[in-house]
């Protein structure tokens, strides 16, 4: 495990390490505000394609590991899921297309666009459905363990989405609007990878049919999840929206980078998990899972708190050397403040997995809720006066509550078990 978890960080610490040198790039060819408006709407946009994904991945990837020996019982599971998510997503195009004349001030409004509002609600729209449909080819790599189609999956992604981002915005392919020649490129871009991926690892897998006994049991364990994503969607879009609405789209792109700079955090996890989850849900014993469960948080968050100086110091070396414009000045200490509620949020999803190894995942609603209402009240009462500051100290305090609290429940729901924590 250990070994899957190094060769896909690896494959993370290279598209990092190209996303870090890309950022002067993309920040000389877009304005600040047309950055801040971009990396908003693309924060928003990953916690909406989670929520109208259903979160049928997480019991997706539970039951394939589960059951190892029976494939004709995978492919059954592997097309029900697939073809209940391709039916989902033509019913949610379909209604956001008609409530396109309801929805698009509303839309407006909230991202504070200035121009070419339909076509990006339309690119928003698509772009849905392309990260849906990679987020479960990319849970269909982790259930078969695949680490060398991951790691391919991961630097494939990287490149096509990057090149394209590039080239439209390089060469206005859409007229002089950046923020639109970028959401083009992405869509593109991911749109090509996600036919790849469905044709070549989804296809033999698929017939025309949905067991609904099968689709039932999934919905089981991913219903409780979904008002779990509306409420991270929430808290995504909650402290962006106010920073906008108070300080302009400016002072939300040094939030917006600052945040962006914490993203090898979520790669490391995401190498982690890759690994991990797979393997914790064909573990016997809970008390067991949840013994390693921690172990594997001990050693993450080692890792996570070395990494974070480190990457303020890249954020500040680069505006020494003025890969980064000056006004962005404030962003390496966003950075260090942001840390703190950003690692507990990465640490939770450790949690989660053994909230879905237990089956039950109800908890998560009830400790996202509570991570929501502090969020939330915080906030509102830091940011009109601390704008970003207000933002991290929300996010690290009700962060740190939601992981300490999903901790003790873990720890009670397996403590008749055989076996210690240490």
């Amino acid at each position: 495990m250990l070994k899957k978890i190094g060769l896909i960080s690896i494959a993370n610490a290279i598209t990092s390490v190209g996303g870090y040198l890309l950022l002067p790039v993309y920040l000389g060819l877009m304005t600040q505000k047309e950055f801040g408006e971009f990396s908003f709407i693309v924060s928003v946009m990953g916690s909406l394609s989670l929520l109208i994904g259903l979160s049928l991945y997480v019991p997706f990837i539970r039951n394939f590991c589960a059951d190892r020996s029976n494939n004709l019982i995978r492919s059954e599971l592997v097309s029900t899921v697939f073809n209940s998510l391709f039916i989902w997503l033509l019913i949610v195009d379909l209604f956001l297309l008609l409530a396109k004349p309801l929805l698009v001030d509303m839309y407006i409004s909230f991202f504070n666009i200035s121009s070419f509002a339909d076509e990006k609600y339309y690119l928003v729209l698509l772009s849905l459905n392309t990260s849906a449909v990679l987020l479960y080819c990319y849970s269909l790599l982790m259930s078969k363990k695949n680490t060398h189609a991951i790691i391919v999956f991961t630097l494939v992604r990287f490149a096509f989405v990057s090149a394209s981002s590039l080239i439209f915005i390089y060469f206005n392919l859409l007229g002089q609007e950046s923020v639109l020649n970028r959401l083009f490129g992405v869509f593109i871009a991911e749109l090509l990878v996600a036919l790849a991926y469905l044709f070549v690892y989804v296809r033999p897998y698929i017939s025309l049919k949905i067991n609904l006994s099968v689709l039932g049991d999934q919905l089981k364990i991913a219903l409780p999840l979904i008002p779990s994503g509306l409420i991270g969607l929430l808290i995504v879009a909650i402290d962006r929206s106010l920073i906008t609405e108070y300080y302009g789209l400016k002072e939300l792109a040094n939030y917006n980078l600052a945040m962006m700079a914490l993203l090898p955090l979520q790669m490391l996890m995401t190498a982690t998990q890759v690994a991990w989850a797979p393997h914790l849900f064909s573990l016997k014993g809970s008390k067991n899972a949840m013994r390693q469960t921690i172990k594997v948080m001990k050693i993450a968050l080692f890792y996570m708190i070395i990494s974070v100086p480190l990457l303020s110091l890249a954020i500040y070396l680069a505006l020494i050397y003025n890969f980064i414009g000056s006004e962005y000045s404030v962003v390496p200490k966003i950075t260090i403040y942001a840390s703190i509620g950003v690692i507990a949020s990465i640490l939770m999803h450790l949690t989660n997995n053994m909230f879905v190894y237990l089956k039950k995942t109800k908890y998560q609603f009830g400790i996202g809720l509570m991570i929501l209402l502090i969020n939330l009240s915080v906030n509102i009462a830091l940011i009109p006066n601390y704008s970003f500051y207000g933002a991290t100290i929300a996010a690290g305090l009700a962060n740190l509550t939601g992981l300490v609290v999903s901790l003790l429940l873990l720890i009670r729901m397996t403590k008749n078990k055989p076996g210690g924590y240490a």
